[in-house]
C-alpha cells in the first residue's frame, strides 16, 4: 500500500482510549489516503500548589496591614520585598510580591491588594491557582499594576490612601 500522507498526533487517536493506534482515513477534500498514527502521550503529574505554601503566605510583613483607609507601604530588606499586604492568593507568580516593573510580581500584588478591598463572596470569583478573588479584584488588578506598581520605586515607598481611594472612584467604584 503507498501512502501519501502521514499525520503522527500525541495522544489518543478519537477510536482508542490510550493505546497506539493505526487508523486508516481519506481526506475529505481530496483522494488522498493518509494513516492516523496515534502515540500515547504521558500522563501529566497533576500540579498541587497547596503542599508547599511559601513562607509568607496568608500574612502581612508590615504593620499595620493594608486595608480601607490604610496607605500601602512597601521595603526592600535583604530578604526580599516586605509589604503591609496579606499574601492571600497566588495566580501570576509563585515567588511572590515584586514592585517597579511590569511582570508577574506585581500583578500579584495588584491582585492581592484587590482581593483584600473586594473580598470573594458568593458565585461572583475567579479561581487562581491558589486561592480565589472576586470578579471585580480580578477585572482591576492589571490596571491597578500598571497605575501604581510597575514603575514604582522598587526600594521602598507608599501609597496613600486617598490615592487609592481616587483612582477607585474614578472607576465609579463607591468607596465608603
Amino acid at each position: 500500500m503507498i501512502v501519501s500522507q502521514a499525520i503522527v498526533i500525541p495522544g489518543p487517536s478519537p477510536a482508542d482510549s490510550g493505546a497506539a493506534a493505526i487508523r486508516r482515513a481519506r481526506c475529505l477534500h481530496s483522494s488522498k489516503s493518509f494513516i492516523w498514527i496515534s502515540i500515547p502521550k504521558e500522563k501529566p503529574k497533576p500540579y498541587n500548589c497547596h503542599m508547599e505554601r511559601p513562607e509568607g503566605f496568608n500574612e502581612a510583613a508590615l504593620l499595620p496591614a493594608f486595608n480601607w483607609g490604610v496607605p500601602l507601604r512597601w521595603r526592600r530588606t535583604s530578604a526580599g520585598l516586605k509589604t503591609n499586604v496579606r499574601w492571600i492568593v497566588r495566580h501570576h507568580s509563585l515567588g511572590g510580591f515584586e514592585i517597579g516593573d511590569p511582570g508577574p510580581g506585581p500583578a500579584d500584588l495588584a491582585l492581592n491588594i484587590l482581593a483584600t478591598l473586594f473580598p470573594s463572596e458568593g458565585e461572583s470569583i475567579e479561581q487562581c491557582i491558589d486561592g480565589k478573588v472576586s470578579r471585580q479584584a480580578w477585572a482591576l488588578h492589571q490596571d491597578f499594576k500598571f497605575e501604581f506598581l510597575a514603575t514604582a520605586d522598587r526600594d521602598q515607598g507608599e501609597i496613600e490612601w486617598d490615592i487609592i481611594e481616587a483612582w477607585l472612584l474614578e472607576r465609579g467604584i463607591e468607596v465608603d
